[in-house]
């Protein structure tokens, strides 16, 4: 409900129409030949408007008591609830997971240990090949519950997706062909992104191989070796 007097309109509307309108006193003013100190007043307002549309929060500007603070778009950009990390960096998609990391100094500095639980639900979308058919079918055959395994099968010919939690394997598994589409269990060797966050440069995010065997462990956190490239991701081990 709208307060009395009040808009329902968004704020950087609002101050577009206020930009709109005082430009436009200032042409009628100019083409009516009126002198330069009578439109001052509308011109100082203008640059206000324009400066606020881009960031709410300039220094020297004063704020309305018992208003709501208008939020420009430096302030809709930035900061925790801004787009990029409140509402791009932060979403859950696919082919992605999130966990806490832990120091392994027997690892690789290319190599990153991901947990078996991560491991089954994180999936590579691999096409079927005369090379990797026998592979596959295996992986098909063990499910969501074993690793390695899948967790669906998308046929080539018709795009039709099934879930491997369901329904007979064994005949899915013999029914694969060529062109199919597996989305198999990520396994030893994968390549991999590992970011922490915040992602300030690219450093932030290194590409790691998958940890040789035994590379899945019944742990919560993802295992990272003790190297410069962890001080580069600004990791301490502490609280991550």
């Amino acid at each position: 409900m709208a307060q009395d007097g009040a808009s329902n309109e968004d704020d950087l509307t609002v101050k577009l129409t206020e930009i709109v309108f005082t430009n436009a006193l200032i042409k009628q003013g100019l083409s009516k030949g009126a002198p330069t100190a009578q439109f001052m007043e509308h011109w100082e307002f203008l640059q206000l408007s324009v400066a606020m549309y881009i960031n709410s929060e300039l220094p020297g500007v004063p704020s309305q008591a018992g208003q709501k603070p208008m939020r420009g778009f430096v302030q809709r950009l930035k900061g925790k609830q801004g787009r990029f990390r409140g509402n791009l960096s932060g979403k859950r998609v696919d082919f992605s997971g999130r966990t806490v990391i832990s120091p392994d100094p027997n690892l690789r500095i290319d190599e990153v240990a991901v947990p078996e639980r991560v491991a089954k639900i994180l999936t590579y979308p691999e096409r079927v090949t005369s090379h990797n058919i026998e592979r596959l079918r295996q992986a098909v055959r063990n499910g969501c519950d074993v690793h390695p395994g899948a967790n669906y099968v998308t046929a080539g010919s018709s795009g039709f997706k099934k879930f491997l939690k369901f329904g007979n394997r064994g005949a899915i598994a013999d029914g694969l062909r060529v062109g199919d589409t597996v989305e198999r269990h990520i396994v030893n060797g994968d390549v991999v992104l590992f970011n922490r966050q915040p992602s300030l440069h690219k450093v932030s995010c290194p590409w790691c191989l998958s940890s040789r065997s035994p590379l899945f462990f019944d742990l919560a956190t993802a295992l990272y070796h003790v190297s410069p490239r962890a001080s580069s991701t600004l990791a301490d081990f502490q609280a991550e």
